[in-house]
């Protein structure tokens, strides 16, 4: 059921701050938008994983999170959670498992290591990805090999071999580097499920189970805020500008968490 559950659409809308048509129509220009407003609303965080939740992929979890509990979560519960409004809003919408690369080990992640959406607009195929952190907050057309201007950086795509979609952002150091690879076969939630506890354990890689972090976009311009375990981290402009920091006293941590993310705190639970 968690995974044909379907949205209350106006509560949804008001959860991301949507002030334009009350029942937008599946166009690409709402959808621009629609995706703006999420992740400017919904943080990607890991709060808790790391109070020891293995968060569940199935809609009947991530959508009262997110709309009721006003949280966020990370790619599975925000990207799972999206593509059920986007349904509801009428969108052709798939789900899609990546394979995130690493720059430090200089290889991709496994199959199903992160989740985003491809959706069809007239005939035209959109990367729609709400749940990465610090990438494009707005679709990236999946049709053509050119540069596309977006914030908080330059974007494009190309196609490998085995005929996946390779996803590229134009880095600080001045050169293109991938950012995942996409299966072009669609995928149901509960496939994600396996990826999402083993990541959540700790097994995956520990940066996301050991050390609590909330981000959100600020703006459509590329601002946008960290809250790490230490400090708050602000970036006023696009991708290669430097964010500034401070640092934050572990006793002030839930106070900055509501200013900027509007959440509480969670306690461990193990």
């Amino acid at each position: 059921m968690g995974d044909e559950l379907r949205p209350d659409v106006q509560r949804y809308l008001a959860r991301i701050g949507w002030t334009g048509d009350p029942s937008p129509a599946p166009t690409l220009e709402h959808l621009f938008r629609l995706q703006l407003a999420h992740m400017t609303s919904v943080a990607f965080e890991n709060l808790h994983v790391v109070a020891g939740t293995r968060p569940p992929t199935a809609l009947d979890w991530s959508l009262p999170k997110i709309v009721d509990q006003r949280r966020g979560g990370w790619c599975f519960e925000i990207n799972g959670a999206f593509a059920a409004l986007l349904r509801a809003l009428g969108y052709d919408v798939t789900l899609h498992s990546a394979q995130v690369w690493s720059a430090q080990a200089k290889e991709l992640g496994p199959e199903l290591d992160h989740l985003c959406l491809i959706v069809t607009v007239d005939d035209a195929r959109w990367l729609v990805d709400a749940g990465f952190g610090d990438s494009s907050v707005t679709p990236v057309s999946l049709d053509t090999r050119d540069e596309q201007h977006r914030l908080p950086r330059r974007a494009r795509v190309e196609h490998d071999d085995h005929g996946r979609i390779v996803y590229l952002e134009w880095m600080q150091w001045d050169d293109w580097e991938v950012q995942y690879v996409i299966d072009p076969t669609p995928r149901q939630l509960p496939e994600f499920q396996p990826r999402s506890d083993e990541l959540a354990s700790g097994a995956g890689g520990g940066h996301f189970s050991e050390k609590p972090f909330a981000t959100r976009a600020l703006n459509e311009h590329g601002d946008r805020v960290w809250l790490l375990r230490d400090r708050l981290k602000v970036r006023r402009g696009d991708g290669h500008c430097t964010p500034t920091e401070t640092p934050v006293a572990a006793g002030a941590w839930g106070d900055v968490l509501r200013e900027w993310f509007e959440m509480e705190p969670l306690n461990r639970t193990e």
